[in-house]
This record gives C-alpha cells, structure tokens and sequence, in this order.
C-alpha cells in the first residue's frame, strides 16, 4: 500500500493506495474518509502527479459502494 500525507489541500488530509484491490481511500480535513473502489492505476498516478490534489479529485469521481461480493 502506498500513502500520501500533507498533500497541501484545504481539503484532503491523506491518501492510499492499494493496487492488488485498486482500493483508493482519501482522508479528508473534515475527519471523514471515503473508500472509493475499481481506481485503476493510472488514475491513482494522475493523483500523484497532479500539483492540485483536490482538483484532480473533483474532475475524477470514483465508485464508493462497496464491490460485488463473489
């Protein structure tokens, strides 16, 4: 798993990653974090690149919902 602190945001505190699940959870300044499910790689590596985290996130929304149980 791969985390992201201080992402100097007003908005988001944190974020992880975890690529065997493509399961992205963002922290946010609130005190409330979201899983957010199916985030491809690419989108996580956009994430990182971005130099405004929380745009990056508003232009990009993820599945919240759980996945489908097998």
């Amino acid at each position: 798993m791969e985390r992201l602190e201080n992402l100097n945001s007003s908005v988001l505190a944190s974020a992880s990653y975890d690529e065997k699940l493509q399961l992205l959870t963002i922290a946010f300044k609130s005190g409330k974090t979201y899983d957010f499910f199916d985030v491809p790689p690419e989108i996580w590596n956009g994430f990182k690149e971005a130099e405004s985290k929380g745009s990056f996130f508003s232009r990009n929304r993820w599945r919240k919902e759980a996945p489908p149980i097998p």
